[in-house]
């Protein structure tokens, strides 16, 4: 897929690179979210200490990738924070359901699956949700995030997914959240992520802020965002 001497390689081959992802209703599938995901990743870290050149990168199936150095391999598992009812009320949206400018629809982790009649019904409603508060935004952000590291964590401890001298989980963000505080949010995701010890798991966990352009960063010992560079050519 990608071999890269340096930094200017790579971000080189990264711009030059597709990374359309379809709209829900024109075809969007996972290898669209995979290869938008792990590019942008790699646009963040490519002059961090978490690559050392040269590297090989490759697409793969459990994990999704695996990036190669001379001595060291690194397996990267991609998964989309999304809610299925929204990802399914986007789908309605795009096919002409509602207003054009419309209030997001209120979601929580573990509800139910909706049918597309009642989406379309709240579509056309347009109801505002309630407000939020405080840190409610971060809290909840936290809350989600650790969901889906956990439902990796079960999956990724299977017979089958090929482990690596490092293993990084990496989480595309779509859920939603609004005016999120990436610093909060993510201290309280460290937090949750050393009480269920992922990290025995995954030694390294990224989250893509689409909202926001950053990369979130959080291992057993600290966390840091990092800046999410243009893949657009100039």
């Amino acid at each position: 897929m990608i071999n890269a001497e340096n930094s200017k390689s790579l971000l080189n081959q990264l711009i030059s690179m597709s990374l359309i992802v379809p709209l829900r209703s024109d075809g969007r599938e996972t290898e669209h979210i995979e290869r938008y995901a792990i590019s942008h990743l790699l646009a963040a870290i490519s002059e961090s200490d978490l690559l050392k050149y040269p590297i090989h990168i490759e697409h793969s199936d459990r994990p999704d990738f695996v990036i190669s150095t001379s001595n060291t391999s690194i397996g990267v598992e991609v998964t989309e924070a999304v809610s299925q009812n929204s990802a399914h009320a986007a789908f309605l949206r795009e096919k002409g359901c509602g207003p054009e400018v419309y209030f997001p629809l209120p979601i929580e982790l573990g509800e139910k699956q909706k049918k597309s009649k009642q989406l379309k019904k709240e579509i056309e409603a347009n109801r505002p949700g309630l407000p939020w508060m405080g840190d409610e935004s971060e809290r909840i952000w936290a809350q989600v995030m650790s969901h889906f590291t956990e439902c990796k964590v079960k999956s990724c401890t299977k017979v089958g997914f090929m482990r690596h001298d490092r293993n990084w989980l990496l989480i595309d963000d779509n859920w939603g959240n609004p005016q999120l505080d990436i610093e909060v949010g993510l201290a309280k995701f460290h937090e949750k992520c050393l009480e269920q010890s992922v990290f025995e798991v995954f030694d390294t966990i990224l989250v893509i802020s689409r909202s926001g352009g950053e990369l979130a960063v959080a291992t057993q010992e600290h966390t840091e965002t990092l800046a999410i560079p243009s893949l657009k050519e100039n």
